[in-house]
Parts: structure tokens; sequence; C-alpha cells
């Protein structure tokens, strides 16, 4: 039982190396993500009625003052 947590973690070393590789290209793929940081909205309007209004807990976002 000993081999089990060594081998355990080091998959997870591996998984890890392997996020930090590819996490920082990632947020690039998508045209969405700047919008996104300026607090404009992706969704259509569908999505948005069957969403509805969900709160930003810690962040400082107006609700009603959304980008159509």
């Amino acid at each position: 039982m000993a081999a089990e947590p060594i081998l355990h973690q080091a998959v997870e070393n591996k998984n890890r190396a392997l996020w930090d590789e590819i996490a920082p290209v990632h947020p690039k793929a998508y045209k969405e993500v700047v919008l996104l940081r300026e607090g404009g909205e992706v969704l259509d309007e569908i999505k948005l009625r069957e969403v509805g209004d969900v709160p930003v807990i810690g962040a400082d976002v107006d609700s009603d003052n959304r980008n159509p």
C-alpha cells in the first residue's frame, strides 16, 4: 500500500504540470474573455431569461447596468 500514495502523487504532479502549461493559453482561445472582464454579456436573450438574475459575490458589478 505504500506505493499507492507515491503513484497518486506522481500522477497528480504530471497533471499539475500539464495544466500549468495549457492554462495560460486557454483564455486566449475565447474572444468572450475580454468582453466578460469588461462586464459585458455573451448570452443571447433566451439564455439570459432562462438563467435569470445571478448574484455575483465579491465583485463590484452593477447588475442593472448590463451591456446590450
